[in-house]
């Protein structure tokens, strides 16, 4: 009797034991199913593991378990850009006989991940495009399309990349527009230079200026000064340009004004090809072309004062 009475007791003891058990693995499931509905993978799966030590044989425990496992390491390829990789680990992941919630996390991941990899293949299209008008120097229209692809959402990870390459770009087109414009203006101040000026204290001295030389002419002495220009310096602030010519020797010019040039210490007016003409003509010198060829030549007839 007394046996009896002790298995009696060892048995309600036991079922005592398996009906706690059984409400902590329950308790455990629906935590765990509750996490994923939350998306909550990592705390899902500490109530998975959780539920697995009250049963351990518990085939749905299991394969819950294997599949957050399995989402949490995708998710986590996803959060590192690796678009390729995490589609693959999702497709992985996803099973017919496993949880719904998971099941459908993954087919919005996977749409998600298709979204994406098609805006990077269309930002990474305009970036080429966007480096094509750079290498042809359309810095305008390549900036115009940085600015307006920039605008584009480009905050997922994946496309953090294409992100800060096109911050860049816009950096260095703006560094490229701004040289380019700074060039121009230069290129500008050299070119007002070109033409016919004359000596103001000396109606009959003559300069004419090119991108490749100057020569100064006193018609009544028939002096000349030739120089080949070997670099030209310019500086906006000043509105002035150096000239160096190909013997090291240099000289300033500067422009109180676009029809006025001091070149050093002399003052030139500028003027026409006619008026300078008309001028040798007051002179009564017969064969003006000559006075105009005479600059085209390094050397020129022994009678002439060249200076070169």
């Amino acid at each position: 009797m007394k046996l009896i009475k002790t298995l009696f007791i060892g048995l309600i003891f036991i079922i005592l034991l398996a009906s706690c058990s059984n409400k902590e693995f329950d308790d455990a499931m629906a935590n765990g199913n509750a996490a994923l509905e939350n998306e909550t993978f990592a705390e899902a799966l500490v109530f998975f593991e959780d539920a697995l030590k009250h049963k351990s044989n518990d085939e749905e425990a299991k394969q819950l378990l294997k599949q957050t496992k399995q989402v949490i390491e995708a998710e986590k390829l996803l959060n590192h850009g690796r678009l390729n990789d995490a589609k693959t680990a999702f497709q992985e992941a996803k099973t017919d006989q496993d949880s719904p919630l998971l099941n459908t996390h993954i087919k919005n991941q996977l749409s998600e991940i298709n979204q994406v990899t098609k805006k990077y293949d269309e930002i990474a299209a305009k970036l080429d495009e966007i480096e094509q008008l750079k290498a042809e120097k359309k810095y305008e229209e390549s900036l115009a399309l940085v600015d307006q692809t920039i605008q584009t959402d480009l905050s997922h990870q994946a496309l953090k990349p294409l992100n800060n390459k096109l911050e860049d770009l816009q950096v260095e087109l703006q560094i490229a527009m701004k040289e380019t414009e700074e060039n121009a203006k230069k290129q500008a101040l050299i070119n007002q230079i070109a033409g016919y000026w004359q000596y103001i204290d000396n109606e009959f001295e003559f300069c004419e200026f090119t991108s490749d030389y100057y020569v100064c002419a006193v018609a009544a002495s028939d002096m000349y000064f030739y120089n080949w220009i070997a670099e030209w310096e310019t500086n906006l602030t000043n509105q002035t340009v150096t000239i160096t010519t190909n013997i090291g020797s240099n000289g300033i010019i500067h422009f109180p004004h676009e029809d006025l040039l001091t070149f050093g210490e002399d003052k030139y007016r500028r003027v026409s090809e006619s008026e300078v003409r008309q001028k040798l003509s007051e002179l009564g010198i017969d064969d003006v072309d000559e006075f105009f060829d005479i600059h085209r030549y390094e050397e020129w007839d022994k009678e002439h004062d060249l200076i070169v």
